[in-house]
């Protein structure tokens, strides 16, 4: 038997031998602040999912370039079932939502209820058909841009590409406009359909608007995702999945990382988040003008005023107009700027929403001068 050694240091307290350590206590007190943590937590987070079920509580954090956002607001109107999202519209699982053809005299614009939507066979705005082979001797204009192009709120035939479409008798205008579209969905557009029709002219309307889209993987349902990685295009989130896949997976997020990354959304890096956009808005550009001119086509872009730039009085450039510009002047291809027609115009101008049939008129007196005939 060996003897029982006690190891004593002064004022007679046991001690463990010397370079052993003793393991630490978790003592009532911890334990009870860590549970105090654990529950204030726990009931914040409850709180958070009880106020994001609220669509008013979600708009009032909205941020046109946070994801966040739209899920959440997505989430908050209860539209899981597919067929809902993409009224009048159909899934894509390269650009998210497609135009659905042969659409007749629908009315599916919730803010202009009697206005009406038709489509050809190719899910391209109106009731005339446009097949992929040309029509000898006739001049085919392909245009391309967002709800505006598309042209929400309007009926067919007060598009500002049906305007356009009487003054060049005898020539085809396609409307290619998709609502909720960024510059990366239109790249796609241009290369999965476009290219087949072999326009002469091919237009990009660029609105200040569709800068944030292109970073998102999701905005009116989920979309393709575009980023810069060492100056090259990236593209992900493809095949796009679906509204109800996305939404299968909501109950499992953090709601507080939601509202934390919305909060810094709203207060921090709005310049530097510009910056990042219009880097990457510029090199789909780029790709989508290398691709018309491979047709070969010749592009063309324009400044689409929207909003409160329909009164800007302003005789410079603003910093959108001349991104647009400067871009152009890099790709050597014509640039128009709107803006200049609707301060002539003397009209009482819609700045709320989408353009009325005034405003698409405008757009296509000032457009006309400048495509070739």
């Amino acid at each position: 038997m060996y003897p029982k050694v006690s190891y004593v240091k002064e004022g007679g307290e046991v001690g463990l031998p010397t370079g052993q350590k003793q393991a630490p206590v978790l003592t009532r007190r911890r334990l009870f602040l860590i549970l105090y943590v654990f529950c204030v937590l726990v009931f914040f987070e409850a709180c958070i999912r009880l106020a994001v079920r609220s669509e008013q509580f979600v708009l009032k954090l909205y941020s046109d370039d946070n994801d966040r956002f739209w899920r959440l607001w997505f989430a908050a109107r209860g539209r899981p079932d597919d067929k809902a999202v993409f009224y009048c519209h159909q899934y894509s699982p390269t650009r998210g939502w497609i135009v659905s053809p042969n659409l007749r005299d629908v009315h599916c614009m919730p803010t202009q209820p009697d206005k009406f939507l038709n489509t050809n066979a190719h899910g391209l705005r109106g009731k005339q058909e446009f097949d992929y082979a040309r029509k000898p001797g006739v001049r085919r204009v392909a245009v391309f841009g967002d709800s505006f192009t598309f042209g929400e709120e309007v009926s067919d035939n007060e598009t500002y590409l049906a305007y356009l479409a009487e003054q060049f008798p005898g020539s085809e205008i396609m409307n290619f406009g998709v609502r909720g579209y960024g510059y990366g969905q239109m790249l796609q557009y241009l290369k999965e359909e476009g290219v087949r029709y072999h326009p002469d002219t091919v237009v990009l309307a660029f609105n200040k608007l569709d800068l944030s889209r292109d970073a998102l993987s999701f905005r009116d349902a989920p979309k393709p995702r575009f980023s810069l990685q060492e100056g090259q295009l990236v593209g992900d989130n493809m095949p796009v999945p679906l509204p109800h896949e996305v939404m299968a997976a909501e109950p499992f997020r953090l709601k507080t990382l939601d509202l934390i990354s919305l909060i810094n959304t709203k207060t921090h890096g709005q310049v530097a988040r510009l910056g990042q956009n219009e880097r990457l808005a510029a090199a789909l550009i780029e790709d989508f003008d290398r691709t018309v001119k491979s047709i070969p086509a010749q592009p063309v872009y324009f400044y689409m005023p929207v909003l409160e730039e329909l009164k800007d009085s302003s005789t410079g450039l603003n910093r959108e107009e001349a991104f647009l510009a400067d871009l152009c002047k890099r790709l050597h291809s014509p640039c128009i700027q709107l803006r200049p027609a609707f301060q002539k115009s003397g009209k009482e101008l819609h700045i709320e929403g989408h353009w009325s049939p005034q405003e698409h008129k405008i757009a296509a007196q000032a457009l006309a001068p400048h495509l070739p005939r």
